[in-house]
């Protein structure tokens, strides 16, 4: 019965492409997933609030969090020429569309978010004037060498002005956390912020924020179960069109392809 169901599909849908159509059932087996949630603490020697020159800048990392989500994978592709039964010629004649066959392998994991080294950075201006952040530049550093990262990375630190008196919090994003050892140190510095300026507003005075962190990405191992799927989709041969098969409008297979009754045949034609 199944096979006909699909083989329905096959000749009153004539999509480019169908949604698969399960043929067998699914077959499960146990798998080991690990992920690592990154946990961040300050050295002794580095304070989290700093202050210079009337601005004070407080770092804070963000909270991870880990989303489990499935990965669909798929395997196995075998390809055929989609075929009905035509009552005239009394055989099989194929369709011009082709069926593939194949498995779709779901597999869950755990990513965690957010997936780079993210860092909350507050803002206070006790200055007697405006704050303006531009020209300033975040740098990265793990265990001790210095990590490249966009300037987009800290955007909105960099182009950040806060008015007198007033506060903003903003992000900074660094490196991977995939690309990190599994321990080490992970530096964080804001070089050339304007802490004065004269009286024709050219900065007199920069100061330079650092923070060193220890940080740990123990791994934490899961068993899931990874689903195969034997699956079958229908498409439009990228060939020849359908018409070729029979050029007489009235060919009871042309009939079936127009929504009207035409006996139904399995997939091989029999």
């Amino acid at each position: 019965m199944f096979r006909r169901t699909c083989h329905a599909l096959l000749v009153c849908t004539p999509v480019v492409l169908l949604a698969g159509c399960k043929t067998a059932q699914p077959i499960q087996r146990s798998i080991t997933v690990t992920y690592a949630v990154p946990a961040f603490h300050f050295e002794p020697e580095t304070r989290a609030v700093q202050k210079l020159g009337g601005i004070t800048m407080q770092l804070a990392p963000v909270t991870y969090r880990v989303e489990e989500r499935v990965r669909e994978t798929k395997h196995n592709l075998r390809h055929s020429h989609a075929r009905v039964y035509d009552p005239r010629l009394k055989r099989s004649v194929e369709t011009g569309e082709v069926i593939t066959n194949f498995d779709s392998i779901q597999t869950p994991y755990y990513a965690v978010e957010p997936s780079h080294v993210t860092f909350h950075v507050k803002i206070t201006n006790q200055l007697d004037h405006v704050l303006r952040l531009a020209g300033s530049v975040v740098v990265f550093n793990v265990n001790g060498q210095v990590i490249s990262v966009p300037q987009k990375n800290y955007s909105k630190l960099a182009n950040a002005i806060v008015p007198r008196g007033q506060e903003l919090e903003v992000t900074i994003v660094g490196p991977d956390l995939d690309s990190l050892p599994v321990s080490g140190t992970i530096g964080i510095s804001v070089d050339d912020v304007v802490v004065a300026v004269d009286d024709a507003g050219t900065a007199v005075k920069r100061a330079h924020f650092e923070w060193v962190l220890k940080y740990a990405r123990p791994s934490v191992s899961k068993t899931v179960n990874a689903i195969t799927i034997p699956m079958r989709q229908v498409g439009h041969a990228p060939a020849e069109p359908v018409q070729r098969l029979a050029i007489d409008p009235d060919n009871p297979l042309i009939q079936s392809l127009k929504g009207k009754p035409a006996r139904q045949q399995g997939i091989d034609g029999t």
